[in-house]
C-alpha cells in the first residue's frame, strides 16, 4: 500500500515537471499576465472604435473587419462590464489562443516541445504582441488565424486526409473575413490543402469540401450589410445603398 501511495506521488511530481507540467504552467502564466495587465479604456488607435462596436451593432472602418466584429457584437449580448474592457478580454483571450496555434505549428513543423515554448515566450511577452493582446484591436485574430493555418498545413500536423483541407479552408475563410492581408498565406494553405487532399485517398471530394468550408468562413461578411441597415446601429462607416458601395468599403478604395 505504501509502494502504490510513492509511485503515485512520483507519478504526480513528473507529470507535474514534465512536458504536460511545463505547458499548462507556461500557458498558465500568458493568461494570467494578459488577464492582469488587459485595458478597461481604449488606449488609442482603432480601439475607442471596436469598444464602441462591443457595445452595439455597427460597421468599422474598411474593410470592416467583419468576424472580429461579429465576435464583438457578441459581447453586446453580455449585461455586464463596460464595452471596452470586454473588449479587451476577447482579445487577450485570442492573444492566448494565438500562442497556442504557435506552438502547434512549431511543433507541426518538427520542432521539440522546449524549442516550441521559447517560441511563445519570445512572441507572447515581445512589446507589441503583449500590447495588442491585451486592448481592443484587430491584429491578434488576424495573426492566430494566419499562425493556425501555419499548423494545420505542416507535416506533422494533428490533422490529416479531409480533416486537414477542411480545416484549411474553414481557417482560410475566416482569416480573409477578419483582414485581408491573410490572402498572403495562401502558399502555405494550397501546399496544406495539396497534402490533405492526397492524404485523403478522394482528393476532389475533399478539395470541394475545403472550398465550401472556405465559403463558410466568409459569412461574417453578411454582418456588414445587417449591421449598416440595423436603426440602432452605434457607428457606421461608409454607405452601404448599394452594391458599389460595399465594394468600395471592402477593398478599401
Amino acid at each position: 500500500m505504501l509502494n502504490e501511495r510513492v509511485l503515485g506521488r512520483r507519478e504526480s511530481i513528473s507529470w507535474l515537471v514534465g512536458p504536460r507540467g511545463m505547458f499548462l504552467l507556461l500557458f498558465g502564466c500568458i493568461t494570467v499576465v494578459y488577464g492582469a495587465t488587459l485595458s478597461s479604456t481604449p488606449l488609442g488607435g482603432d480601439a475607442g472604435e471596436f469598444a464602441t462596436l462591443a457595445a452595439g451593432p455597427g460597421v468599422a472602418h474598411p474593410p470592416g473587419y467583419p468576424l472580429y466584429s461579429f465576435l464583438l457584437r457578441l459581447l453586446a449580448l453580455v449585461p455586464f462590464g463596460a464595452p471596452a474592457l470586454k473588449a479587451s478580454v476577447l482579445t487577450a483571450t485570442v492573444g492566448v489562443g494565438c500562442a497556442y496555434a504557435l506552438f502547434r505549428a512549431a511543433m507541426a513543423w518538427g520542432a521539440e516541445p522546449f524549442a516550441a515554448s521559447v517560441a511563445v515566450v519570445l512572441w507572447a511577452f515581445a512589446p507589441l504582441t503583449w500590447s495588442l493582446s491585451t486592448s481592443p484591436e484587430v491584429f491578434v485574430l488576424n495573426a492566430a488565424l494566419c499562425v493556425g493555418m501555419v499548423a494545420v498545413a505542416g507535416p506533422f500536423a494533428l490533422q490529416r486526409g479531409t480533416s486537414r483541407a477542411v480545416l484549411l479552408g474553414l481557417l482560410a475563410g475566416l482569416a480573409l473575413s477578419n483582414h485581408h492581408p491573410a490572402v498572403l498565406m495562401a502558399p502555405v494553405g494550397f501546399y496544406g490543402l495539396v497534402v490533405g487532399a492526397r492524404e485523403s485517398g478522394r482528393p476532389l471530394r475533399a478539395v470541394l469540401l475545403a472550398v465550401v468550408a472556405g465559403l463558410g468562413g466568409l459569412l461574417p461578411y453578411l454582418l456588414l450589410l445587417t449591421s449598416a441597415a440595423d436603426p440602432n446601429a452605434r457607428w457606421v462607416w461608409g454607405e452601404f445603398d448599394s452594391l458599389s458601395g460595399l465594394l468600395h468599403h471592402l477593398l478599401r478604395a
